[in-house]
């Protein structure tokens, strides 16, 4: 019996995406607020909040990077990129987040996830995550033993 390949996400850190949502919830009722009370006299302002909904939605909410049996897809900038594990040849973690290169050296970036700025003696979960992506892809490459699989970094324990 074959094992079926999980397929992983990774998206920006839980509590900027939980601030980011209570932002915008908080915006849209605002806006809301503004529109009832001055009427289309606060269109202008309301679509300017508007826009910077937009602007956290599509730049900390939209992003994510997935890895699954097919590939990569990488969900960042003005598009989706789609990945097959046997074009990759290497990722690099950075600040920016995961750069991936790709056969012919076309590089793809994915804003998630993200190298923390300080060294850790531990492994960050960008690191974690280039290994494996370059692993599975050079598994794609050459199939020999298991299916390489992701292991996130452990939580760490709150004092």
């Amino acid at each position: 019996m074959s094992e079926v390949e999980a397929v992983t996400v990774w998206r920006a850190d839980r509590r900027y995406r939980l601030a980011a949502a209570a932002v915008v919830a908080v915006l849209l009722l605002l806006s809301v607020r503004v529109l009832l009370a001055y009427g289309y006299l606060a269109l202008l302002g309301v679509g300017l909040v508007l826009a910077v909904i937009f602007q956290t939605w599509w730049m900390l909410l939209r992003p994510k990077l997935s890895a699954g049996p097919d590939g990569v897809e990488v969900v960042s900038g003005r598009g989706v990129v789609r990945l097959p594990w046997k074009e990759i040849r290497r990722c690099e973690p950075g600040p920016d987040g995961l750069k991936i290169v790709l056969a012919g050296g076309r590089e793809v970036l994915s804003r998630v996830p993200q190298q923390r700025k300080i060294a850790a003696a531990q492994p960050t979960e960008a690191d974690l995550t280039a290994a494996y992506l370059a692993q599975r892809a050079a598994w794609a490459r050459k199939p020999t033993g298991s299916v390489p699989t992701y292991t996130p970094p452990p939580k760490l324990a709150k004092t």
